[in-house]
């Protein structure tokens, strides 16, 4: 069910234009601090817009509006971007194996989880880690 807006609530999500701008709005709207959560708490999972917003109790098509006006990104790159970091965190910190990585970020198989991770960091993940274990 899609929770109708009201401008006078204070943690509606609607976004004014007053407000400052990425970072700053975020932290300024609870409703975008709960979706940023949510995302974070279910990285591993079944993360569509859809989903996410029907978690929120919003519309699709609104939650993907003020969450951009907030976050300053769609929430799909979003949501690639955090799967990119915590892979980062879990090759950096563990000996996964590459699959579980995938796994444990919400990528169906190692194949598009290593095409996703070269597109967003310009290394494969086999790579990234060979660097940063190079490092210490």
């Amino acid at each position: 069910m899609t929770q109708k807006l009201d401008p006078n609530r204070p943690d509606s999500p609607g976004v004014s234009r007053e407000e400052g701008a990425g970072a700053s709005r975020a932290q300024s709207r609870p409703w975008v601090q709960e979706a940023l959560a949510f995302i974070d708490s279910h990285l591993d999972g079944d993360l569509t817009l859809p989903h996410i917003a029907e978690a929120l109790r919003v519309s699709p098509h609104h939650f993907a509006h003020v969450f951009r006006l907030a976050v300053g990104v769609a929430p799909h790159q979003y949501v690639i971007r955090r799967r990119v970091e915590r892979a980062k965190e879990l090759l950096d910190t563990t000996d996964l194996p590459i699959v579980e990585v995938a796994l444990s970020v919400g990528c169906a198989n190692q194949s598009h989880f290593s095409a996703l991770f070269h597109r967003v960091t310009g290394l494969t993940p086999h790579c990234y880690r060979a660097a940063q274990q190079a490092k210490r």
